[in-house]
């Protein structure tokens, strides 16, 4: 049931994604002390801990360095591959890769020092599409890429790999998706293939052995990602803003999601002064589901946030929030301020209006 009310969550995120299960009934929050969706100022305390018992080794004295520490998280696991979904250069113009990559994942290029040592040589495809990381999980595992043609079948090798190498690779630029296949093979010869590509939720598509296994480290930086988004709807998209209470307060919205395996999903917002309803359908049948929480709308560290309070079930969560000059969009995502990313959840979602 949690997992249910969950997806429901997920449906106020913006541009991607959702998890759904079947045969639920409506579940409604209530509470004897409703919150106003009055604004509210709010400072985050830094709860940093600066004292370690460990001694601290600077990864960007040699990226090995950083490289080694980073298969280390992956010792004693079924992970053969790490790889990371990094962004879209949205044009077909070159793109000088590791500067492009710094500026789109600065955080993460100053963590993992070694993806902005990697060599030219081992930067895969034409300098533009979807840009992905991928680092074997020990020294002697090996990566290959060949393109594939829409229905699967290979075309040509794209790069022989050597054992412990990562890379870059940019694909799925051609209008279809995957348009490259990753070959990952282990010492004694057994492989996987993988096949990049963002899911209908827009997280990683993962690779999978032969039992069924997911072999694949996931260290895409989400909240990054939906930072930029932000962004550039805030500062360059030139008709977002950010709300004010008054401008959700006896609102509806909705938005439908099509998923790739032709599965129709359907929410539906109603902001009351005190509390928030979600409808949803999901696509696994006819009937719709039903969510009511207590919402209230806070600033930050300068962020605008709607907080929802979903109690016992939930707790509270925060989505950063803008809406349209014209007030006919609103944008949800997830809270990248707080690194608080749910993978049951869609990543963003925009939301047209339909009363107020």
């Amino acid at each position: 049931m949690k997992r249910v009310l969950l997806t429901v969550v997920c449906f106020i995120l913006c541009l991607t994604l959702i998890g759904c299960d079947k045969g639920k009934t409506n579940d409604t929050v209530e509470t004897n002390e409703p919150e106003t969706a009055e604004t509210e100022e709010v400072t985050t305390k830094d709860t940093t801990d600066d004292t370690t018992d460990e001694p601290v080794v600077d990864p960007g004295e040699d990226p090995s360095v950083s490289l080694n520490s980073f298969r280390q998280s992956m010792v004693e696991t079924t992970e053969l591959f790490a790889a990371a979904y990094i962004g879209n250069t949205d044009t077909m113009d070159d793109v000088d890769p590791i500067p492009w990559m710094k500026g789109k994942v600065p955080d993460l290029c100053e963590d993992l020092p070694f993806m902005t040592a990697i060599p030219e040589e081992n930067i895969v495809g034409d300098h533009f599409g979807e840009l992905y990381c991928i680092v074997p999980a020990t020294e002697d595992i090996t990566l290959d890429v060949s393109s594939i043609e829409f229905d699967g079948n290979d075309i040509e090798v794209l790069y022989k790999g050597k054992p412990g190498e990562p890379i870059l690779l940019f694909c799925n630029k051609d209008g279809y998706s995957p348009d490259v296949e990753v070959t990952v093979t282990k010492a004694d010869g057994s492989f996987v293939l993988w096949y990049p590509q963002l899911n209908d939720d827009f997280y990683l598509d993962g690779a999978y052995d032969l039992d069924g296994v997911d072999v694949t480290k996931d260290f895409t930086p989400y909240a990054e990602l939906i930072e930029n988004e932000y962004e550039y709807y805030l500062n360059e998209a030139g008709f977002w803003k950010v709300p004010e209470a008054l401008d959700l307060v006896d609102t509806s919205w909705e938005a439908t999601d099509y998923c790739i395996d032709g599965t129709e999903k359907a929410y539906y917002l109603d902001i009351f002064a005190d509390n928030v309803h979600v409808i949803w359908n999901d696509g696994v049948d006819e009937e719709n589901h039903s969510y009511t929480a207590l919402w209230t709308l806070k600033v930050v560290d300068g962020l605008t946030v709607m907080e929802i309070d979903f109690g016992s079930f939930e707790g509270i969560r925060t989505y950063p929030v803008l809406i349209t000059s014209e007030h006919n969009l609103i944008f949800f995502s997830q809270d990248f301020l707080n690194d608080d990313i749910h993978d049951y959840e869609k990543l963003s979602r925009v939301l047209e209006r339909t009363y107020g």
